[in-house]
């Protein structure tokens, strides 16, 4: 996250003000595109729930159209 410049608080902004219903990925994995703080659109790739355990693990994001 560092490396693209995505905070925590735009990971956690874009997962609460979706702009697209979340969509399930071959990875094991569930995408979500959201607004961050600045309301640029981010990604966000989630592992799949039920592949590991208690909590949710980030895989990756990427800023939309970047």
């Amino acid at each position: 996250m560092k490396q693209r410049g995505v905070t925590r608080a735009d990971v956690e902004h874009a997962l609460t003000h979706l702009d697209a219903p979340p969509e399930s990925t071959p990875e094991n994995s569930v995408k979500y595109i959201g607004r961050s703080v600045d309301g640029r659109l981010l990604k966000i790739w989630i592992v799949e729930p039920g592949v590991t355990a208690l909590r949710p693990i980030l895989k990756s994001t990427a800023w939309k159209g970047a």
